[in-house]
């Protein structure tokens, strides 16, 4: 193993680039680093997205699309007009090895993830990490699910370790004291401010929009959106940036059950949601494309 200087770590991005969710691959009997390298290295091979991956000590059936998928949110794979292929970043973790580096990597796009570590300095357990993570991070989680699942992979990055018998709560290991103090941890309270009731200007080309709508163009009802009621915003942003990257409604639909845990009829309603305010329409039978406004609206979410 290549140990990385942690100068050259990724460095932390602005929320509007953060994934709420965490890349959801099955465990085997290796475990999830393992997993991913195995994913990545089929990647790489340039075998069809549509062929089943075989995971060794898993149940899990899974194509290399769908892991891709899993993957792309934080930015471990990113779409090409072929396919997926490994980020640049997860290219220097295969070739040197270095976990600390894996972890920073998530922790640079993954929510709740160097925040999560930086907390554990304490002990605590999987349902304290969750309320911590909706009242001080803006999260919007019912169920401890997604915290699991980032506990999972900062146990395989040695970053954390389990204590049973401190009443099942998890705490920070030396390794990861260490990995704490040397990267960029997420600030606390962003995305509450952010979500707060103070007064944002809208744009202008949303008032234009807003004033010249026709009645007749005006819907009764808003619909339903994925993300819940602090998280739709950037639900929306990921969902918007699948079809801009060329997804179909399969990809769509995958995504939002493995990120949402949704529905394809729930998935498919908040699609016709973003198709009633104008965001995308329809371009074939199983594929959609951003509408100007929709463009519009997700380059002002991505770049601002």
């Amino acid at each position: 193993m290549v140990q990385i200087d942690p100068m050259e770590y990724p460095k932390f991005s602005d929320y509007s680039s953060h994934a709420q969710s965490s890349p959801n691959i099955p465990v085997g009997s290796a475990g999830m680093i393992e997993t991913l390298r195995m994913i990545l290295d089929v990647l790489k091979r340039g075998q069809s997205l549509d062929d089943a991956i075989s995971i060794e000590g898993s149940t899990a059936k899974l194509s290399l699309g769908e892991a891709c998928l899993a993957l792309s949110p934080c930015g471990l794979v990113v779409k090409t007009p072929e396919g997926y292929t490994p980020s640049a970043e997860v290219e220097r973790w295969i070739d040197t090895g270095d976990n600390s580096y894996l972890a920073a990597c998530l922790a640079s796009r993954c929510r709740f993830f160097s925040g999560m570590i930086d907390v554990l300095g304490a002990p605590m357990t999987s349902g304290e990490l969750r309320l911590l993570a909706n009242a001080e991070y803006g999260m919007s989680w019912s169920k401890t699910s997604e915290v699991q699942r980032r506990l999972k992979w900062a146990r395989e990055l040695g970053l954390v370790e389990y204590r049973e018998y401190e009443g099942c709560r998890y705490v920070r290991t030396l390794l990861g004291d260490q990995w704490v103090s040397q990267i960029e941890v997420e600030p606390k309270g962003v995305l509450e401010e952010s979500a707060s009731l103070n007064w944002t200007e809208p744009s202008n080309w949303a008032v234009d929009l807003a004033i010249n709508a026709k009645q007749s163009d005006r819907s009764d009802s808003i619909g339903f959106f994925a993300g819940g009621a602090s998280g739709f915003i950037d639900a929306t942003a990921e969902l918007l940036s699948i079809v801009n990257n060329g997804g179909d409604e399969s990809e769509i639909v995958r995504f939002s059950n493995s990120s949402y845990k949704l529905s394809e009829s729930s998935t498919k309603t908040a699609i016709s949601a973003l198709s009633k305010l104008g965001f995308v329409r329809r371009s074939s039978l199983t594929t959609y494309e951003l509408t100007a406004i929709g463009d519009a609206w997700l380059c002002e979410k991505i770049c601002n």
